[in-house]
C-alpha cells in the first residue's frame, strides 16, 4: 500500500487534514502536522502523505529516557502546582545522540540545575518535561505551526503527566487515541479497505478512530514551562 509502520500510525489515529497535528512516541517521537503544500525550506522531514504532505521531525531519545526516568525514581504520579513552587532541573534528553533538531549522534543527557534538597521527585519530573521541550524544540523549528490540537498516541500515551505537560505547553488540547497502538490499528484499516469492509481509508477513519480523553491546557502552566524551555535551549 505504500504505507510504512510510521504513516500506518497517523492513519490509525485518524490524522489525514490539513493542519491535523500529532505526536506519536515510541523508541523515537514524531511531532509533525499535515500540510497543503510541500515545504521545501525547512530542516525537517516534508513529503507526500495519502492526498497530502506531512511535515515532522523525528528525536533520537524519547523511550530510553522515558524508560530511564521511570525505572531510576518509579514515580508517575507528580503534582504540577508542587513542582511550579519549587526549581527543578532542567533534563536535556539525549541519551543515545538526538536527530531533530540537534542533530548530533553524540550528544548525550544531562540535568541542569540541580540544588540541594533535590527530590526524586523533581529529577523525575524534569524527564518528563525535557520530553516534552524535545517536541517543542521541533515545533518552533516547523515555524510554529498553528492547530486546533495536538493527537497522541504511542507507548507513553499512557502518562497522564507528560499528556498534561504537552496540552500546557503547546496551549491547545491533548486528544489521547483510544487504541494507542495506532501503527497497528492503520494496518488493520488498509487490509479493512482491501476487503471491502471500508470504501477507503477516509472510511475506515470516520468509523474506527476514537478518541479516549481530552486533555484542555489550563493556561497555569504555560508561562512558566516557556521560560524553563528558555533554559533547555541555551
Amino acid at each position: 500500500t505504500g504505507l510504512n509502520d510510521y504513516f500506518s500510525a497517523l492513519l490509525g489515529m485518524g490524522i489525514r487534514h490539513v493542519g491535523d497535528m500529532f505526536d506519536i512516541s515510541g523508541t523515537s517521537e514524531h511531532l509533525g502536522v499535515i500540510e497543503r503544500r510541500l515545504s521545501l525550506r525547512t530542516k525537517m522531514v516534508s513529503g507526500p502523505y495519502l492526498k497530502h504532505y506531512v511535515h515532522y521531525g523525528v528525536t533520537a531519545s524519547s523511550g530510553a529516557s522515558l524508560d530511564f526516568g521511570l525505572q531510576l525514581y518509579k514515580t508517575e504520579e507528580i503534582d504540577l502546582d508542587e513542582m511550579c513552587g519549587r526549581r527543578p532541573p532542567v533534563f536535556l534528553p539525549y541519551l543515545s545522540g538526538e536527530r531533530a533538531p540537534v542533530w548530533d549522534a553524540d550528544a548525550r543527557g544531562m540535568f541542569f540545575g540541580i540544588s540541594a534538597g533535590c527530590t526524586r521527585e523533581e529529577l523525575a519530573y524534569g524527564v518528563l518535561e525535557g520530553v516534552v521541550f524535545s517536541l517543542y524544540h521541533i515545533y518552533e523549528h516547523m515555524g510554529n505551526p498553528e492547530a486546533a490540537r495536538i493527537k497522541v498516541a504511542g507507548g507513553a500515551a499512557v502518562t497522564p503527566v507528560l499528556n498534561r505537560l504537552k496540552a500546557e505547553m503547546f496551549r491547545i488540547p491533548a486528544d489521547i487515541q483510544e487504541e494507542t497502538d495506532s501503527s497497528a490499528l492503520g494496518a488493520v484499516m488498509i487490509a479493512s479497505v482491501g476487503a471491502g469492509w471500508f470504501a477507503d481509508t477516509d472510511d475506515a477513519a470516520k468509523r474506527v478512530c476514537r478518541t479516549k480523553a481530552r486533555i484542555e491546557p489550563s493556561g497555569k502552566y504555560g508561562d512558566w514551562l516557556q521560560s524553563r524551555f528558555a533554559v533547555y535551549k541555551d
